[in-house]
């Protein structure tokens, strides 16, 4: 176990989040920053002063020479699948990692949706799962994924790939 001199966290456990239509909510998911482009960060409107200053863990880590990079990987884990999560800062730690929210071209979003049962909620901003349609057990219980292949840069010829299983898609909202 590694320590950090002079090293504080800012937790804030409270924080509204606001969807497209204007509505907020209590934000139930926390999110936690590890790095950022520059070593020092510094953040307006937070009280009781108007300018907080600070250094993220990763680029903390790496100007005390504890780890060859800032950059980090993380992987969230599925407790309903079993799968357990990982950190891994200072580099990556070669599991794909499950983020909340995937952003694509809406031309790809149009094209995934004509094959699956889901439908665009406009005040929520995301896609819904049909539940009541008979292909959505088939589909979040199999072993089936969405495939992405990127090109690994504009000079290799090279590509990479990431797939997304759907039993990882399969997530719920409840309303507190």
């Amino acid at each position: 176990m590694a320590h950090f001199p002079n090293f504080d966290m800012l937790v804030i456990s409270e924080v509204p989040e606001t969807l497209t239509d204007g509505t907020t909510y209590p934000a139930q998911i926390r999110k936690l920053g590890l790095g950022a482009p520059e070593l020092n960060q510094s953040w307006l409107h937070f009280p009781p002063s108007s300018r907080w200053n600070g250094t993220l863990l990763s680029s903390s880590m790496f100007a005390q020479g504890l780890t060859s990079s800032v950059s980090y990987g993380m992987h969230i884990g599925s407790p309903a699948l079993g799968i357990p999560g990982s950190l891994t800062i200072g580099g990556y730690d070669k599991i794909e990692g499950l983020v909340l929210y995937i952003y694509l071209p809406k031309s790809t979003c149009d094209a995934i949706i004509s094959l699956l049962p889901v439908t665009y909620q406009k005040k929520y901003g995301l896609y819904f799962w049909d539940v009541g349609d008979p292909r959505y057990n088939l589909i979040v219980s199999s072993r089936a994924f969405l495939s992405f292949t990127f090109r690994l840069n504009s000079g290799i010829s090279q590509n990479f790939t990431i797939n997304v299983p759907f039993a990882l898609l399969n997530l719920t909202l409840t309303h507190q």
